[in-house]
């Protein structure tokens, strides 16, 4: 799980600098067609949905709906490589990128900070169990699993906030 979230990162500075830097146009020439625009709406509506479930924490449906974004993000950045090379971010777009970025860095941290608390609650309830106090190792348990399932929907934010840098490098297609 951990590294699908690092590789969005990834690809996601990897396809700024690229769309920034600029590519010669020999690299791919291909136009975008309909069903591109069609494949664009449906990746900004599913990340729309993933907000919305994640607000509402369903967190798992969130997830997926994110997965099924990125595998549609993909889509494009394998169909329309020449056309996303020649776009030229406004200043608005790419500091709202900025922010995303460190917006999803951010998350993506709390949920390892989040991680390791659970982990370490975990231990802690294995421990008070083996001297007998189930009620506190109870207690803690509780406790671990909430914390997993706050680091599940940071991870899942970040996602969120990666893929919506895919909305905007890919905002040519509703145009």
């Amino acid at each position: 799980m951990i590294p699908q979230f690092k590789m969005l990162k990834i690809m996601g500075v990897v396809l700024l600098a690229l769309v920034l830097l600029g590519v010669p146009e020999a690299v791919a020439q291909s136009t975008p067609r309909a069903d591109h625009a069609q494949l664009y709406q449906r990746a900004v509506s599913l990340l729309d949905k993933a907000q919305k479930k994640l607000d509402g924490n369903f967190t798992a449906e969130a997830k997926a709906m994110a997965k099924e974004a990125n595998s549609l993000f993909a889509t494009l950045q394998k169909e329309t490589p020449g056309e996303l090379l020649k776009q030229v971010l406004s200043p608005r777009e790419m500091e709202q990128e900025a922010l995303n970025r460190k917006l999803a860095a951010d998350s993506y941290a709390q949920g390892d900070q989040l991680m390791q608390s659970a982990q370490e609650k975990e231990a802690q309830s294995k421990a008070l169990e083996q001297q007998g106090r189930e009620d506190e190792s109870v207690q803690k348990l509780s406790q671990a699993k909430r914390e997993y399932d706050q680091a599940h929907k940071m991870y899942v934010k970040s996602q969120i906030y990666n893929l919506r840098n895919q909305q905007i490098a890919y905002g040519f297609l509703k145009k």
